[in-house]
């Protein structure tokens, strides 16, 4: 019988619905306990077009398209610019939809998860390694590692991002036959990711290999091909049109100098989500990252093997690895210069997190279909990665609390006037640049000031 929510007694769903809820409870706690209601960083940016709102001037598509270092956030500030006026701009509001785009692309894997065990051979087993697929799988979508994204909601532009790119990867291979809907839905998806996340670029090659694919096994017709193709060279187009290299950020060529430096930061970047551990060094996580990718190449054998590599579900989860995959390497060429430590930032750990769902996914997939396969090592590893990432969120939940605070002083110092430019730097890093954004606040009762 296929493994379906149908499958599962009332007791048994109850409890799986209850098992993957923990880990998003958990992340909403913490957003809860931490969230704050003041301009971060990059967020005070946002404040040159609130003065037009305010001022009722109207902004162009240009301005809401404009370069924000590699990126054209356009839809993240129309989220944002909108969020703003509705609720006077209480950062906290942009925190949680956020979290709520996190919940829907937990919802629309848990959901290909089911589709893929669907066509697998039918086994008594399947039930309990769906079962704990999805305990993991919450556990790394709502893993607190992520904490920089998950309290900041500027970061809006990652979550927008990782959902298109979802739902764009779906709609090229969610049906049995490719028609022109899909292609047009998917393009819609990758216009969105494009134009929330500079990454988002690499969502049109990808969809292009996908289409190729899919075209191999159902002889659809080239001309949907064609028409994807003319669609990404039009959206890549606009988006490089008066591009600029951002200033601060070192030059693209040190990556043709410094090979070593470059893989090492791909690795880290890739182990950083597993090896979250606290200390000032790369190694455990760039070892953690080699680790993936070794898995990554057994479970392609298996896969292989199986003669299922190309199955129309599990391509669906290779267009995922193939975006992390890519992620870092453009995110390595940028900031490898800056050190291979940055790749730890907690920022990237939300888009990483598509290369280990990739590999917890089909490498059980692969197992279940093994003869040696066992519930029990199965289950003794979902508790071993669970306890792991348990360990992760608490160290995280403990280790906010500085931050926080440091967040509030900030705050306290703005609204009395008193303004330490050493207090400042916790929300800006350019403290006299602030003031004049922060008097703009005041007189409109934006922000804190509202409160």
């Amino acid at each position: 019988m296929p493994v379906t929510q149908t499958s599962f007694s009332s007791v048994q769903r109850f409890s799986l619905i209850t098992a993957c809820a923990i880990p998003a409870i958990g992340a909403l706690l913490f957003i809860i306990t931490y969230a704050y209601n003041v301009p971060y960083m990059d967020s005070w940016e946002l404040i040159f077009l609130l003065k037009k709102i305010y001022a009722h001037e109207g902004i162009s598509l240009t301005e809401l398209a404009s370069q924000h270092n590699e990126h054209r956030i356009l839809f993240p500030r129309i989220i944002m610019l909108c969020l703003a006026r509705f609720s006077s701009w209480d950062a906290r509001y942009e925190i949680y939809f956020g979290f709520l785009l996190l919940c829907i692309s937990f919802y629309v894997i848990i959901i290909q998860v089911s589709k893929l065990y669907n066509v697998a051979e039918s086994s008594s087993e399947r039930k309990y390694v769906f079962a704990g697929l999805c305990l993991l799988i919450s556990l790394v979508v709502f893993s607190l590692t992520q904490d920089e994204n998950l309290l900041w909601g500027w970061q809006i532009q990652i979550f927008l991002n990782i959902l298109a790119v979802l739902l764009g990867m779906l709609y090229l291979t969610n049906n049995e036959v490719l028609g022109a809907k899909s292609v047009v839905l998917s393009a819609f998806c990758g216009i969105v990711a494009t134009y929330s996340f500079a990454n988002g670029i690499i969502f049109w090659p990808i969809g292009a290999v996908v289409l190729l694919v899919r075209m191999r096994q159902a002889r659809n017709n080239i001309y949907l091909l064609v028409a994807w193709a003319l669609i990404a060279v039009v959206v890549i187009f606009l988006y490089m049109h008066n591009y600029v290299n951002p200033a601060n950020h070192p030059p693209l060529t040190y990556v043709l100098h410094n090979p070593y430096s470059y893989v090492l930061y791909i690795l880290t970047y890739l182990g950083a989500p597993v090896v979250k551990l606290r200390l000032a060094t790369h190694v455990p996580a760039s070892l953690g990252g080699l680790i993936g990718l070794l898995s990554v190449f057994v479970i392609c054998y298996f896969l292989f093997k199986l003669k299922i590599f190309w199955k129309r579900h599990i391509l669906f989860w290779h267009s995922l690895l193939l975006y992390t995959l890519l992620s870092g390497a453009i995110t390595a060429v940028g900031r490898a210069a800056s050190g291979v430590d940055q790749a730890l930032s907690p920022r990237y750990i939300t888009i990483c997190n598509f290369f280990w769902l990739w590999i917890i996914i089909l490498g059980a997939y692969v197992y279940v279909k093994q003869n040696f396969f066992s519930v029990k090592i199965f289950a003794s590893t979902c508790i071993l990665v669970a306890t792991l990432f348990a360990y992760y969120d608490e160290a995280s939940f403990r280790d906010e609390h500085l931050h926080y605070e440091n967040i509030k002083r900030a705050q306290t110092a703005l609204k009395a006037g008193n303004v330490p430019s050493d207090v400042l730097r916790y929300v800006y890093p350019i403290p006299s640049a602030i003031l004049s954004r922060n008097e703009f606040l005041r007189k409109n009762h934006l922000s804190f000031y509202k409160e």
